[in-house]
């Protein structure tokens, strides 16, 4: 178990607040809140591999539940945004590829506003679209600077409960250099009047970091040390980096709420290590030279690997645990072999996955429970109470959008 100097000296305790300088330490190794074995229940699917072309998704880049139950979802290729009700029925369709004001050229993401409004973030226009509930359009606003950050945060558009908006682009893309590219979280109000300028942190990414692997919740480093984040909805930037298990999130009075909880190194398999070897030998002759890379892999992985906040600011740490196997499936090896056509080499194949395993605090550090998500392809989009969506993919890659009760199992 690994821990800081102040943590070392402390109690554990269910959520027990200590006060260190500037710094509130919880510890959170109590009993979860929500109950041991906790499961994910499908109450509502929509999507389709073929057919109603109102049901068939292309890639989805946002979905926005509203209060009734019905739920917008953004799809990013086909660059328009359907309203499904309660039971996942299709109700009306905005947008279409273009530039005109109900048109979209990139959708990054889709969110609930105020009422029953949906913001769409618009990247490759630089522009947030709010549409009501019956399709209209209310306004339009323009960011003013370019968004969408290719290898960032899972989330890098988020609207906060004072009805502003975060979004995560380059603030000077005539500087944007490889790793000196100038990311910044800029919080603009109602009217797209720009408020705040937040540098995001570098990940500083120590070790080997090609050759991982593609969750729905982002790449999974190969067992690196790296700096993470999310903007929170309550309006700040929850940090972690995971050579520890502590996250941090500040207060209005300028401190800050560390939540710690203790764990259990899990040791990296011999397939494992030899799959990411084969990964890094397929992949370093791509980046023909420009970068160094390692095939060294640490004897154990990290406490956490992803990190992500949902609407009601509670924190999703992606945990670490032991992998399994699953035999790669037809589609896979065909899509190995569609790459090897333009590739030096064919991909190794990826066999060897860890189950997608979340724990759940309070923004106060409360440990709420322990949630696996349905196979590594999950991509968690919105959670809010005890429902959890997501996005899931199927045999042939087609996407669908899941609505999941969470319980606590036997």
């Amino acid at each position: 178990m690994q821990r800081s100097a102040i943590a070392s000296l402390l109690v554990a305790a269910c959520a027990a607040p200590v006060v260190a300088q500037d710094t509130l330490v919880v510890r959170a190794d109590g009993p979860a809140f929500w109950g041991e074995n906790l499961r994910l229940v499908e109450e509502v699917r929509v999507g389709a591999l073929e057919g109603d072309p109102r049901y068939t998704f292309g890639r989805v880049s946002g979905v926005a539940p509203l209060g009734d139950g019905s739920v917008w979802v953004a799809d990013g290729q086909a660059q328009v945004v359907r309203g499904y009700d309660a039971e996942g029925r299709h109700l009306l369709e905005v947008g279409g590829p273009g530039e005109g004001p109900r048109e979209f050229k990139g959708i990054m993401e889709a969110a609930p506003y105020r009422g029953d409004s949906v913001a769409v973030w618009d990247a490759h226009a630089w522009r947030i679209s709010i549409i009501d509930a019956g399709g209209r359009l209310g306004r339009t606003l323009t960011a003013g600077f370019q968004g969408s950050i290719l290898g960032g945060p899972l989330r890098q558009f988020v609207v906060d409960r004072d009805g502003g908006f975060w979004i995560l682009g380059i603030d000077r893309p005539e500087q944007a250099r490889g790793e000196e590219t100038p990311w910044v979280w800029k919080r603009a109000d109602a009217e797209g009047r720009v408020l705040d300028t937040l540098p995001q942190p570098r990940r500083d990414i120590a070790g080997a970091y090609v050759g991982g692997q593609s969750y729905g919740l982002g790449a999974m480093a190969a067992f690196g040390t790296h700096m993470m984040t999310a903007v929170s909805p309550a309006g700040y930037l929850v940090t972690a980096r995971n050579d520890e298990y502590a996250v941090h999130r500040p207060l209005r009075d300028g401190r800050v709420v560390r939540i710690e909880r203790s764990w259990r190194p899990v040791p990296v398999e011999a397939e494992e290590r030899r799959q990411f070897q084969a990964n890094v030998a397929h992949m370093v002759p791509i980046w023909e030279g420009r970068y160094d890379f390692s095939t060294e892999v640490a004897d154990t992985k990290p406490p956490f690997w992803a990190l992500w906040v949902d609407d009601d600011a509670r924190i999703w740490v992606a945990r670490h645990v032991e992998a399994r196997h699953r035999p790669e499936t037809d589609a896979e090896r065909t899509e190995r072999e569609r790459l090897a056509e333009f590739r030096p080499t064919m991909p190794p194949p990826m066999e060897w996955w860890e189950p997608v395993t979340l724990d759940v605090f309070e923004p106060n550090g409360r440990f709420l429970g322990t949630v696996e998500l349905a196979s590594p392809d999950s991509r968690p989009v919105r959670a809010s109470g005890r429902t959890l969506w997501t996005v899931e993919r199927g045999e042939f890659d087609e996407e669908y959008v899941v609505r999941w009760r969470i319980e606590a199992g036997n």
